[in-house]
This record gives structure tokens, sequence and C-alpha cells, in this order.
């Protein structure tokens, strides 16, 4: 980076990337690196649970494969933050997203699947950071998502239209393939 520091917002993004991905994809159980990292898997692991069926049948209906897992995903997630507001939820979509993707190609393609940590991170971090920062950093992933109050609560509005957004992006990235 010729000397100059990143900005921790994006260090952050993709260092949480990267520990989601690597969850994903091993089978050990692994210790979050921080705080928000452990709101981060807690969150994006219980919202793919409890809407597994969607993001199954999205993953299906994209027909990703291991060659276009960086497009789809990049073109969903611009598709999701293109028209609609930045909230947490879609934060937190973009990553239990991301996880399902690398979950699924684990086997296939284990090295991808890792890498694709490095990916998310990036687009994160590149396309989020002044958002996180007006919103109070990273930290606020934990207020917004306490432990003590079910995820369904928190996500009520945020994920209504996040699943919205997501079936619409793959509706059209659907078209486009």
């Amino acid at each position: 980076m010729d000397g100059v520091a990143e900005n921790p917002i994006v260090t952050e993004a993709k260092e949480l990337a990267r520990f989601y991905i690597q969850t994903k994809v091993s089978n050990r159980n692994l210790t979050p690196p921080s705080k928000t990292a452990a709101t981060l898997q807690r969150t994006a692991n219980e919202l793919l649970e409890r809407h597994q069926y969607f993001f199954t049948g999205m993953f299906n209906r994209l027909q990703i494969s291991p060659e276009t897992s960086y497009t789809t995903f990049k073109n969903v997630a611009d598709e999701m933050l293109k028209d609609q507001p930045v909230n947490w939820g879609r934060v937190v979509a973009l990553y239990a997203f991301a996880g399902r993707i690398a979950f699924h190609f684990r086997e296939q393609n284990p090295e991808g699947a890792e890498t694709f940590g490095e990916f998310l991170g990036k687009y994160v971090g590149g396309n989020l950071e002044g958002w996180i920062k007006e919103n109070g950093g990273w930290e606020t992933l934990n207020n917004v998502f306490r432990k003590d109050q079910p995820v369904e609560i928190t996500f009520r509005n945020g994920l209504i239209f996040t699943a919205a957004a997501l079936v619409i992006a793959a509706t059209i990235l659907k078209l486009i393939y």
C-alpha cells in the first residue's frame, strides 16, 4: 500500500469478511476475533437459518458456478444497494449471501471459497465505507443486533426490504443470463 495506512473501516470490513467466510468453509469451530465478528457471525447465520429456503431458492435460480460466483455476487450486491437505502440488515445480508456462496463451493473449490472473503471485504469496504462511518462504525452492529434481542425484531423492516431487493436482483440477473 505504499506506506499509506488503510482506513480502519475498510480494514475491519476485510477482517470480518475473512473470518465469516472462513467459518462457512471450515469444519472447525473458530473463535471470533472481536465482539463485532461474533455479532456478524451470529446474525448472518441466524438470517441464513431462518430464511434458508429463500437463500437456497435464489442461489438455485441464479445458477451460480465457481466461475461466475464473484460476478454474480457483485451484480446482486450492486442491485441490492442501487436504489434502496443502506441499513445494517443489508450489510449483514451481503455477508450472509457471500457466506452461502462460499459454503456451496467449499468442496469443489476450497481456495476460491476462501478468497471469496477477500472479495467480500473489498466490496463492502469499497462500497459501504462512507455509510458505515456515518452510522457509527462497525461497533454499531453490536448495538443494532444485541445478543439479548431476537434478530427478527431488528430485521423486521430491513429484512423485508432486503429480501425484496434480493428477489428483484435475482430475477433481473436470471433475465440477463
